[in-house]
Order: C-alpha cells, then sequence, then structure tokens
C-alpha cells in the first residue's frame, strides 16, 4: 500500500516567503550600491495574490520604500525570471519598524524618560 503525503498549505507558504526572501535579497543587493537595505520577513496571502515584504533600512526608510515601490514590477519581472512558480504575488514593500523598537526598549529606563537630556553632558 502506498502511502501519500498530503503537503500543508502553511509549509508551502512558508516555502514560497523564503524562496522570495531569498531571491529578492540577491536582487536587492545586485541593485543597491551601498547594501544599506535588508529583507526583515516576507508574508505570502493563501491565495498568492500578494506579498509583503517588510525591510529593514538604517538610512531614510521612507525614500527607500518610496523607490521601491516604484521599481516593483521591474523587480517582480526579475524575481519571475528566478522563481518558477505558476502564480508569482504582487509585491508590496513595508518599511519594518521592529528593530527600531527593540533598539529603543533595550535602553536603560533613564534614556527613555529623559529624552530630553539626551546628549547633554553630567559632568558637574
Amino acid at each position: 500500500m502506498v502511502k501519500t503525503i498530503k503537503i500543508d498549505k502553511s509549509f508551502k507558504l512558508i516555502r514560497i516567503n523564503e524562496t522570495i526572501k531569498r531571491n529578492l535579497s540577491q536582487i536587492l543587493v545586485n541593485h543597491s550600491r551601498d547594501n544599506i537595505v535588508s529583507i526583515v520577513r516576507v508574508e505570502t496571502s493563501s491565495d498568492l495574490s500578494q506579498s509583503k515584504i517588510y525591510i529593514s533600512a538604517l538610512n531614510y526608510p521612507d525614500k527607500i520604500l518610496k523607490h521601491l515601490n516604484k521599481l516593483s514590477s521591474n523587480i517582480w519581472r526579475e524575481l519571475a525570471d528566478k522563481i518558477k512558480i505558476r502564480r508569482l504575488p504582487k509585491l508590496i514593500f513595508i518599511v519594518d519598524n521592529a528593530i527600531n523598537e527593540i533598539i529603543i526598549t533595550g535602553l536603560p529606563e533613564e534614556l527613555i524618560e529623559n529624552k530630553s537630556d539626551v546628549g547633554k553632558s553630567r559632568i558637574k
């Protein structure tokens, strides 16, 4: 008796997300002079209509986001050449602010509470 293994849809989505992330990272490295953008995560809808690409950028994240969304159709075509999938989702780039929140929450409480004192000398 042959057993058939049914692959869970969520497993397929995880594989698609990782494949998009890996290939898209390579594409962005080729296009970027400074390599200042990194892909944090990819979330693809279950119907494969769209993929939300969460990015992290140290400098000018809004400017970079605008540029990526402007080039999204060209990036999509380049990605379609690399990934052989029946239906490649539409790419939607989003700035991921979680890293900034982690950095802020990692600061000592006194710095967070006394934001106005940041940069002032504590020498008396």
